[in-house]
């Protein structure tokens, strides 16, 4: 026990005291940082909400068919991708959706039409979709891959170790007579 309490004593003479309250870093440049991060994932404007849930009260009124829903008191801009930044994914205001550039993007310029030639897009029979280049010698391209096109050769001929494996009427180890040959 003796021992146990010296051992611990020189151990903790080499130590460094514990110090007497909270040392804070320079966080000056890690705050900066996750400013910047968070600005990303906050819009500089208020944008227009696409569905306005608010919830109106249908319990002790006289009238419950109208609508006393409060009203948004601010003014929402028209959202446009060059007049600040929004963080959003996939659905926007409607009011920044640009029919014609997103019609292009997705190349969809006919309405779907069940059975239409317009409706899907075949491409060509002679783009480089359908035409298929392999090299050879005549190519002046050297082949990456060489065993790419080599024709195996296969035989079926029994292996000639067969008449000997299997035989015995007791202690027919298959496994056990391949090891032997």
């Amino acid at each position: 026990m003796n021992t146990n309490l010296k051992l611990l004593e020189s151990h903790s003479a080499e130590l460094p005291p514990i110090p007497a309250g909270i040392y804070y870093g320079q966080n000056e440049d890690l705050d900066a940082i996750n400013r910047a991060i968070y600005r990303r994932n906050v819009s500089e404007f208020p944008l227009r909400p696409n569905l306005d849930a608010r919830s109106s009260s249908t319990r002790q009124v006289l009238y419950p068919t109208t609508d006393i829903r409060s009203s948004y008191k601010g003014q929402y801009m028209d959202y446009s991708t060059k007049s600040g930044f929004a963080p959003i994914q996939s659905m926007g205001p409607v009011s920044g959706f640009n029919v014609n550039d997103e019609t292009r993007l997705r190349n969809q310029y006919f309405a779907l039409q069940h059975g239409a030639e317009q409706s899907y897009y075949v491409p060509s029979a002679q783009s480089d979709m359908y035409k298929v280049h392999v090299p050879s010698e005549s190519n002046p391209y050297a082949q990456p891959f060489p065993d790419l096109f080599v024709q195996s050769q296969y035989t079926t001929a029994p292996p000639p170790f067969m008449n000997k494996i299997g035989t015995s009427v007791f202690n027919n180890c298959t496994q056990t007579q391949l090891r032997m040959l």
